[in-house]
């Protein structure tokens, strides 16, 4: 919804096995069509994501997510990431935006809250998003409402299918 992602763009996920992580998987690779390159903690956790759609993975405990992503799109960059861990990690992130992406913070895994330097959002013509979901309830009602239902239908469907365990 807040990203606009379009078929086959590229979108970086992080925090990519947590429960929200791989619902935004799961969806921008089963339903939206995108290429999905997911950033998590350890080997299992990058594998997890694969399991839900994700085509690439990066542990960003062992790699610079930011290299990882340059090497992974042949330095185009992504043109979605949905960040939910914040830190370093949100850093690394942003960088790896390419001209016109598009990010969108939804959490702060990582505790640290980060800022966006003005000029990277000017030279790379990046537009930056927050997604506080709760606020639909009171705020915008019939998106969130419109959202439950498509998820229902999604999963319906058998587009998609929620990650339950640990």
């Amino acid at each position: 919804h807040r990203a606009q992602t379009q078929l086959g763009e590229t979108v970086l996920v992080t925090v990519a096995a947590g429960a929200t992580g791989l619902a935004v998987v799961d969806v921008a690779a089963n339903v939206l069509k995108a290429k999905v390159i997911a950033a998590a903690g350890s080997d299992s956790k990058c594998r997890l994501a694969i399991q839900k759609g994700a085509v690439e993975s990066v542990n960003y405990n062992e790699a610079s997510l930011k290299e990882e992503v340059k090497k992974l799109t042949a330095n185009k960059g992504v043109d979605v990431v949905i960040d939910l861990f914040g830190g370093d990690i949100f850093k690394q992130a942003l960088h790896s935006l390419a001209f016109e992406g598009r990010i969108v913070v939804i959490g702060f895994a990582g505790g640290a809250i980060p800022s966006i330097p003005a000029n990277i959002l000017l030279l790379k013509n990046i537009s930056a998003l927050g997604l506080f979901w709760g606020r639909y309830w009171n705020e915008e009602f019939p998106v969130f409402s419109a959202t439950i239902s498509s998820a229902l239908s999604y999963y319906q469907e058998g587009q998609i299918q929620p990650h339950i365990g640990g």
